[in-house]
């Protein structure tokens, strides 16, 4: 049998002392645990769950919430105890509290990182890899880091070139990333193949029963030149293979303008595949801050879940206009130029504004978490070739939950976000405090008294609604309103605020039909 398959037994506990036995909280039976792994423990007294192994319970370890008060173990024999203790009054029964279910088990995430070492990721006739290059991956492993102390994970790295494909000892984690020599091509495709061999042999379910998860990351300036063992065939019907076992995620930074020929190539989704400039400082800086971001979306997802996913790089460049104006609604908001250190209603109220919180809306300058429940604004920063001013930026909102889709974050939890995400569309993020600081350069966008959370505020304009239904019958109030949203042309508004009086005054006059209406406000 599987070392990491649970086994069934009719007595799950066998393997514990009766008072700890009730407090295993793991889908795994505790005979099928090593005493020194760490396991989940749920208390009987105050329902903390926390890790300890099962040699530090069995020692007397107990709950660290409610430092150790519950029951300990019993030491001595039933008739002693009666002996020694007079009888209590019995008391009520009371109705023995229902266990939560326990959380599905997320398993261990296994990663490769592929960095490329050829001679062109050199820094200049030296063989010691670029400063810029060499920090980019440093970004991506600390963000690893932090997704280690939230999913176990292993980390696997190459480094290769016209030495071939060779090992990088990171060590445990902390995971470090040593500096590499770099010479010769690219043997991508042999490097691909390395890993996959390795990480395919490594178990595929975790103690806790969860799945184990592989993300390899790859890092290259340049398109495969150098390989020998792997042909392309057999590199791209591999990764479509464990791509459809959905635990395999490949996600590759390659040279921009090269990102749908890689897809082609290599089978990978276009989605897990980003183009950084790999001529410029700030090329190689905004991928490290775009994959360090992308890297802990993936673990948030790990955490709710997650086993793979076809859209792992954060990247609002890719996004289009057509596709921002039909997802979005207008945010009805004055765009203020941060000329000085301040916090935000400081400097709202130095405008002549009246500060309310959560009205203001910060511009994304720097990688950050969004916390949940945050609304978001985007803008695109030019008209063709020219930059939008700032006091005429098409300024487009959505719900929190309608805004991460957009791009393409988790639905929900703290997620980083980066700033190298943001492309051709300035990001504004809602601002929930009265001390933020601002950044001086930067742009505010303060809110006209609308609510984003429920949508725009929109007058009814007569001219607009050419399709609305003949409206003839008696109507309640909910009935009305769902039916002129049903009457409304493909792409045009779906969200309708106003009052229904208003909404009714439209219908009549438009229409020319007299409209009677129950319980008018």
């Amino acid at each position: 049998m599987d070392k990491y398959t649970p086994a069934k037994s009719k007595n799950p506990c066998a393997s514990l002392p009766p008072h700890l036995g009730t407090e295993w909280y793991n889908t795994v039976e505790p005979e099928h645990v090593a005493r020194r792994t760490p396991c989940l423990w749920r208390c009987g007294v105050c329902a903390h769950e926390w890790m300890a192994t099962k040699e530090r319970r069995m020692e007397g370890q107990g709950c660290p919430a409610c430092n150790g008060k519950q029951p300990a173990p019993p030491t001595e024999s039933k008739q002693e105890t009666q002996e020694a203790t007079p009888k209590a009054a019995p008391m009520p029964e009371s109705p023995p509290a229902q266990k939560e279910p326990p959380k599905p088990p997320v398993g261990a995430n296994h990663v490769a990182l592929l960095i490329d070492a050829s001679g062109s990721m050199g820094r200049g006739f030296t063989s010691v890899m670029r400063v810029d290059a060499q920090v980019a991956i440093e970004d991506m492993v600390r963000t690893l880091n932090e997704g280690a102390a939230r999913v176990p994970t292993s980390l696997k790295t190459w480094y290769f070139g016209g030495f071939g494909v060779k090992p990088l000892d990171c060590g445990s984690h902390p995971f470090k990333v040593p500096p590499v020599s770099c010479s010769g091509g690219t043997p991508l495709r042999d490097a691909i193949g390395t890993a996959i061999d390795t990480l395919y042999d490594l178990p595929s379910r975790a103690p806790d029963g969860g799945p184990n998860t592989r993300l390899v990351l790859v890092v290259t300036d340049g398109q495969e030149n150098d390989s020998t063992r792997y042909s392309a065939d057999l590199v791209r019907g591999v990764i479509d293979s464990l791509q459809g076992s959905d635990l395999w995620t490949f996600a590759l930074l390659v040279p921009k303008g090269d990102e749908e020929k890689t897809a082609r190539l290599t089978g990978v989704p276009i989605g897990n595949i980003r183009g950084w400039d790999v001529n410029s400082t700030d090329g190689a800086k905004d991928a490290g801050q775009a994959t360090a971001a992308s890297i802990g979306n993936f673990y948030q997802g790990r955490t709710q879940g997650v086993t793979r996913t076809s859209r792992f790089f954060v990247d609002t460049s890719k996004l289009d206009e057509a596709t921002v104006l039909k997802s979005t609604w207008s945010a009805k908001g004055r765009v203020l130029t941060v000329d000085r250190e301040a916090t935000i209603r400081d400097f709202v109220e130095g405008a002549g504004l009246a500060f309310t919180e959560g009205k203001g809306f910060y511009e994304l300058t720097k990688g950050e978490l969004l916390r949940e429940g945050r609304t978001l604004i985007i803008a695109k920063r030019t008209d063709g070739d020219k930059p939008v001013p700032p006091s005429r930026l098409n300024l487009r909102t959505g719900t929190p939950a309608e805004m991460r889709a957009l791009l393409g974050l988790p639905p929900t939890g703290q997620v980083p976000i980066g700033e190298g995400i943001l492309g051709d569309w300035r990001v504004f993020v809602q601002s929930t405090s009265f001390n933020r600081k601002l950044v001086r350069g930067t742009l505010l966008v303060y809110l006209d008294g609308a609510d984003t959370s429920m949508g725009p505020t929109w007058r009814p304009d007569p001219s607009k609604y050419e399709d609305l239904l003949p409206l003839t019958k008696t109507h309640d109030t909910a009935l009305f309103t769902e039916e002129v949203g049903k009457g409304l042309k493909a792409g045009g508004f779906c969200k309708i605020a106003g009052t229904l009086r208003e909404i009714l005054d439209v219908a009549s006059t438009k229409i020319g039909t007299l409209v009677r209406f129950r319980d008018l406000p």
